[in-house]
């Protein structure tokens, strides 16, 4: 097995909301491989597309809506000038 390649907590890479949604639900996903919890297993589950009805829906439809309002907040939170400002 490969070494893992250390993150960059700057790093410029650009996700879709979509893509950070997955990326998110992996983060947690292994989280809980490690603290079992149940309200965990409970949000990892809502967010599984493989329960989508169609491809903005997750199996718990307000999850994706509370995305994109915290996708929202942590845009309109940007300071101006900063790295993360477009």
């Amino acid at each position: 097995m490969g070494a893992l390649r250390q993150p960059d907590p700057m790093g410029d890479r650009m996700l879709t909301e979509r893509e950070a949604f997955r990326a998110a639900r992996i983060f947690l996903e292994r989280f809980n491989e490690r603290e079992r919890s149940t309200a965990i297993d409970l949000l990892v589950a809502w967010m599984g597309e493989g329960s989508w009805r169609d491809p903005l829906e997750t199996s718990d439809p307000a999850q994706w809506y509370d995305w994109v309002a915290a996708v929202d907040r942590v845009v309109l939170d940007r300071e101006p000038g900063s790295r993360d400002a477009p």
